[in-house]
């Protein structure tokens, strides 16, 4: 395995090309090279994997399949992103025609949620804890409920939030937008499934 990675990357295959064009595709929407250098084993791991399934048998494996189901299923948005960047890819080089949506799908998901191209859906997060305590737990529940939303949290007035989550009934911090802002008070303790209910309580108020 070691020797045929070399293999690719000193030469000009096309799954050298399949990684290339996926970075020059994250580099093209935004991303740092910061918010990959941490993840880049895994990523290399799966372009590669993934390429050479898709190149050497590219109808192989109903699970393939069955991913870009639950995809389309579940992150419609992701979804058309991802078959639009497949096409993408044909379009690029013909040594590149045999990429799928699933050979890219699951690249991404090591980088972002596939709620990452859904509308973002600002949250300003009120708590009583020590802001070391309230940033960390923080940004815990915003990585939980990216797997169902595009969520960006602050505990700061840097922006006008379309909701505030509190932990406490009593609000700490008070401007005058905050009167016209729905609100939600959550416990400093959820399941995975109140997390679920969680995410559908914050879709419902947001498409009011």
């Amino acid at each position: 395995m070691d020797k045929a990675v070399r293999v690719h990357l000193k030469w000009d295959t096309p799954i050298k090309q399949f990684q290339n064009t996926f970075y020059s595709y994250l580099y093209s929407i935004g991303f740092k090279s910061s918010q990959i250098n941490s993840k880049k084993m895994l990523l290399n791991s799966t372009l590669f994997a993934n390429g050479m399934t898709g190149y050497l048998f590219p109808e192989f494996s109903i699970i393939k399949h069955d991913i870009s189901t639950f995809i389309e299923k579940n992150y419609p948005t992701f979804n058309r992103e991802i078959n639009r960047l497949s096409q993408h890819f044909k379009n690029q080089s013909k040594t590149l025609a045999w990429v799928h949506p699933w050979n890219l799908a699951e690249a991404f998901m090591i980088v972002a949620s596939p709620t990452y191209f859904d509308k973002e859906i600002k949250i300003k997060f009120e708590s009583d804890f020590p802001l070391s305590i309230e940033l960390t737990y923080m940004e815990m529940l915003q990585e939980q409920l990216r797997i169902y939303l595009n969520v960006l949290f602050t505990n700061d007035f840097l922006y006008k939030p379309d909701l505030i989550i509190r932990t406490t009934d009593i609000p700490l911090k008070t401007v005058t937008y905050e009167e016209s802002i729905p609100t939600l008070t959550i416990s400093t303790e959820m399941s995975s499934e109140q997390i679920y209910l969680l995410s559908q309580k914050i879709q419902k108020i947001v498409n009011r």
